[in-house]
């Protein structure tokens, strides 16, 4: 693809496959300056991604039945996953360590330390993903939303806060 930086320090590009889209540069780090494009990325392979960009970041936590569950709160490094969730008080119950894979979809698999094994699976826009313990699948359909969003859509449902 092909792009050029405009007056404003936007990159932006056209493809023939991608479309157009413009990234937006800051320092070792540049992001998508659309909200349903999700395009983010660093300079080196193992610096921290910068928040709002794959995991990293604040996300808010809630299930089909279950409104307010809390938040976690994630750092994407390279590969690995690492943070904490926390309950609606604002209490830290759990941490996570995690792998980021490809398989029908991107997705942190690890452990959380207070109920075991936990795939974070994201959406394409990374607005928001599906949290599920062992391989019971989701009947609660528990999900999280970045922080500052209304919903997001999961492949087969919508998570709102």
């Amino acid at each position: 693809f092909n792009g050029a930086i405009n007056e404003q320090g936007i990159a932006d590009f056209e493809t023939e496959v991608l479309g157009n889209f413009s990234l937006k540069l800051d320092g070792d780090t540049f992001k998508s300056t659309s909200s349903d494009l999700s395009f983010c990325g660093i300079r080196g392979e193992y610096m921290e991604l910068p928040t709002g960009c794959g995991f990293s970041g604040k996300w808010i936590a809630t299930s089909k039945f279950l409104k307010n569950e809390g938040y976690l709160v994630l750092t994407q490094i390279g590969p690995s996953v690492t943070g904490d969730l926390y309950n609606a008080l604002g209490d830290k119950y759990s941490t996570f360590e995690g792998t980021v894979e490809w398989g029908k979809g991107w997705r942190a698999n690890g452990i959380a330390t207070q109920r075991g094994n936990l795939s974070l699976q994201v959406n394409a826009a990374e607005t928001g993903f599906e949290l599920n313990y062992d391989e019971s699948g989701n009947p609660n359909q528990l999900c999280a939303i970045r922080e500052g969003l209304e919903s997001a859509y999961l492949s087969y449902f919508t998570c709102k806060p």
